[in-house]
């Protein structure tokens, strides 16, 4: 009996707890349907902003979930195609348009990564992704955002199919390529009167201050010195890193006193993003004796300021 009454209790309590979510879902979903239909109305409005009404078709089989014509009274005027996918970062739903001059936008109206990942895709100010070829629908890799590139692409590649039904693409310009910036010599960042730069082969090097080398002017007066600094960490950069371990090489230049006069990373395979936070750390040193350094307390940046902190006191074990 007592068993029966148990049984009894959790059933009721069972179709109460489904009524509850049925009730709730059924007064939510109308509101998050209005909120995300409002959300595309403003995206489409941000894309083509002299059109005066839409036709939305379904597509099915692909990530492709619909196609739209835009129109300005009867003239078709560009189209519009909506996708979405997930991966283990969560969910992302865009946009991309075409108008009939050939000009390519993208808008992502919903996502579920992280901000501090995917806003490195996004370029807000002229409706597009960062690094995205507008003829080819091809995205450019960010380094240390991944999994949100890789959706990205996989989403851009469905677009491409179905939008070649719809479109010339032979129309489409190519995208142009940025001009390359001309390689700065990096020891003249440090010292700007250098002209030689020669390795102190008398120099004992450490685990983690790996070289010296005297810096040059024209006249052979010798300026300072710089230090190659490598330190590495096993500790894993983020969810997904998947490297056995991960290094900052930094070069450190210093005077004849010993005051630092600049610190440049030379390589690393740390975000980019994470590594610059350690730039106003960087400055702060310039002019400071180096055994009089403070240490690195940049937030948002745990394992490369731990291996930064590492390099600075080695190189004050140098140089004491």
């Amino acid at each position: 009996m007592r068993i029966f009454k148990t049984a009894l209790v959790l059933t009721l309590v069972g179709l109460l707890c489904g009524a509850v979510i049925g009730l709730t879902n059924y007064i939510t979903a109308p509101i998050i349907k209005k909120n995300a239909e409002k959300r595309a109305s403003e995206a489409y409005k941000s894309l083509f902003s002299d059109l005066d009404s839409v036709v939305e078709h379904e597509v099915i089989n692909s990530s492709v979930y619909a196609y739209i014509e835009v129109k300005k009274g009867n003239e078709l005027i560009g189209y519009i195609f909506k996708a979405k996918g997930s991966n283990q970062r969560g969910l992302i739903d865009l946009v991309v348009a075409y108008d009939n001059s050939g000009n390519v936008k993208v808008k992502i109206l919903e996502t579920d990564h992280t901000a501090t990942f995917y806003v490195d895709y996004v370029d807000s100010e002229n409706n597009t992704l960062v690094g995205l070829n507008k003829k080819t629908l091809v995205l450019d890799n960010i380094a240390g955002v991944t999994q949100t590139g890789d959706l990205l692409r996989a989403l851009l590649a469905d677009v491409k199919i179905e939008a070649e039904k719809y479109i010339d693409f032979s129309e489409i310009p190519e995208t142009p390529e940025e001009p390359e910036e001309p390689e700065l010599d990096i020891y003249e960042q440090l010292f700007i009167n250098k002209e030689t730069v020669e390795e102190d082969t008398s120099f004992a090097a450490t685990e983690k201050v790996t070289k010296k080398e005297t810096v040059k002017d024209v006249n052979g007066y010798i300026l300072g010195y710089v230090y190659t600094l490598h330190g590495t960490s096993t500790t894993p950069l983020h969810d997904y890193d998947e490297s056995e371990s991960n290094y900052i090489t930094l070069l450190v230049g210093v005077d004849g006193d010993n005051k630092i006069v600049g610190v440049k990373v030379l390589d690393t395979n740390h975000t980019p993003k994470f590594v610059n936070y350690h730039n106003v750390y960087f400055e702060s040193l310039i002019g400071v004796l180096v055994s009089e350094a403070p240490i690195d307390d940049v937030a948002g940046a745990t394992v490369s300021r731990g291996i930064i902190r590492d390099l600075i006191d080695a190189l004050k074990a140098v140089l004491q």
